[in-house]
């Protein structure tokens, strides 16, 4: 469905979300995202076809007039994922054509899969169609090491916390389970590993054979939406990562998927990360989160969703670089000079003199990586 051409008043217009339309955002809510949410929601209209490319460039053109800033930064991540989907996305950038909202498309590279490599196991996981992806379409009754799923939320928390040095305590954020239940079907609690959660990790790890993350050189922020990135972290363990949760969630119905999630996997990275632990002291952290792009949920929860300040990042390793995992920015790096840095953890990173900034996509719904094997 497509929206009738409304007038942008600044106070009362809106832009809508839903497929049906009975989700909208008024510019004064929009006023209050950040630049990736402000994308988010942009993306989201243009994807699902709620609002034209013309009412959508109304409306970012308001927000311009009260924010310029929040505007051009919302525009400029927005031009880093257009290309992801051309059809869909570029008709608003070409709207805002000759004005201060308008930067050129980052193409998109070239996406292969790892075939030419000896690692057939891993593409013969990718199934052709990817399947739904709650907790009810595929409970799990185990933990991911097949022990029992743990009892309770706060069984959960303490392996999480447990399994990280004191230094690293401080940066372990799991207020969602203050605010989220876990869900249970048939009375019985239930985790969470969807078709989605399992090609995120096998990307994953595709990408540490490939060399394009490596422990020896980066850290890792995992920004793929909770239970993505929870799924993505158990590849990271296993090659030497110190996994740290960063949930700081409020309450919302969306969050019990990342829950189940963290109760499925909690057992295994608990016990990964104490194998870290007595291997290397020192080995380097890879966060896990929610906050990615173009997953707004309500209003309200916006800046309860996982969103990251200067000291929620731990300490970077000197010599260290730092990648930011998301679900389709391609792969590329990012000029830590940029005054408009959209990744948070690339941002704070960059504050801190980090010089080796990369954005690598990893999208859970198609089997193409966007990079080639290590040769």
């Amino acid at each position: 469905m497509i929206v009738p051409e409304i007038p942008i008043n600044p106070t009362s217009s809106y832009i809508n979300l839903s497929t049906d339309g009975n989700l909208s955002i008024s510019i004064q809510e929009a006023l209050k995202a950040s630049p990736k949410e402000l994308s988010g929601i942009l993306m989201d209209a243009m994807d699902k076809k709620t609002v034209s490319p013309n009412n959508a460039a109304k409306f970012i053109k308001a927000i311009y007039r009260q924010s310029p800033e929040l505007a051009r930064s919302a525009m400029k991540y927005y031009s880093t994922i257009a290309n992801y989907a051309p059809k869909k996305r570029l008709p608003l950038l070409n709207q805002l054509r000759e004005t201060d909202l308008y930067f050129k498309p980052i193409p998109v590279k070239a996406e292969k899969t790892l075939i030419d490599r000896p690692h057939d196991h891993i593409v013969k996981e990718l199934t052709s169609e990817i399947g739904r992806e709650t907790f009810r379409d595929n409970p799990q009754k185990v933990s991911s090491n097949g022990a029992p799923l743990p009892n309770n939320s706060k069984e959960v928390a303490e392996l999480y916390v447990n399994s990280v040095p004191d230094k690293y305590k401080k940066y372990v954020r799991l207020e969602i389970f203050k605010n989220n239940d876990i869900p249970k079907m048939n009375g019985k609690y239930v985790g969470r590993y969807a078709p989605q959660d399992k090609n995120t990790e096998l990307k994953t790890e595709k990408a540490l054979l490939a060399g394009v993350i490596d422990v020896k050189k980066y850290v890792v922020f995992v920004n793929s939406g909770g239970a993505h990135s929870i799924a993505a972290a158990r590849a990271l363990a296993k090659n030497g990562y110190l996994i740290i949760p960063h949930f700081s969630h409020g309450k919302s119905k969306l969050f019990e998927q990342d829950t189940a999630a963290l109760l499925y996997f909690a057992k295994e990275i608990a016990d990964l990360n104490m194998q870290t632990i007595r291997k290397n002291p020192d080995a380097p952290w890879a966060v896990i989160s929610d906050a990615h792009m173009g997953e707004v949920g309500d209003v309200s929860q916006w800046k309860q969703s996982g969103l990251i300040a200067d000291n929620d990042l731990p300490p970077i390793p000197k010599g260290y670089g730092i990648i930011h995992v998301n679900e389709g920015d391609g792969y590329h790096s990012i000029d830590p000079n940029d005054r408009d840095i959209v990744h948070d953890s690339l941002r704070i990173a960059a504050k801190r003199g980090v010089k080796d900034l990369f954005v690598l996509g990893l999208n859970p719904y198609t089997k193409a990586v966007p990079f080639s094997a290590k040769k």
